[in-house]
């Protein structure tokens, strides 16, 4: 969650929206996720957001129970349908912008810029 009144927003429109908020309501939404000292405390699913500058837990396209019962009733169909869902990059759930490892030059350059060093805690 971006901030209440952004929740209805989607892909381009919710990212516009994080960057007209003021850099003081961005740090009040930042501080609720980081720990002591900056710190901030990620799992091994979390990726960077290139367009939002925040580390989240991407999404794929389609669904998951879709994909299982594929699978379950049809094998051919269930790998047919797993191949598109994974095919295409993971996206940001808060603003739909492509994602990059945690560990990659962008995300480090951004959290250095900003003291905010990921920490993957499990």
């Amino acid at each position: 969650m971006i901030h209440p009144q952004f929740d209805h927003l989607k892909g381009p429109e919710r990212a516009q929206a994080w960057r007209a908020m003021t850099p003081a309501e961005q740090e009040a939404w930042r501080a609720a996720r980081v720990g002591p000292a900056g710190v901030v405390k990620i799992t091994s699913k979390h990726r960077f957001c290139t367009q939002c500058e925040d580390f989240v837990i991407p999404v794929h396209r389609g669904s998951g129970i879709i994909e299982i019962g594929a699978w379950v009733f049809l094998c051919f169909l269930g790998s047919l349908y797993s191949i598109w869902r994974y095919s295409d990059k993971p996206k940001c759930p808060k603003c739909g912008g492509i994602t990059v490892p945690v560990d990659s030059t962008a995300a480090m350059r951004v959290a250095k810029a900003s003291a905010r060093m990921p920490v993957v805690t499990g």
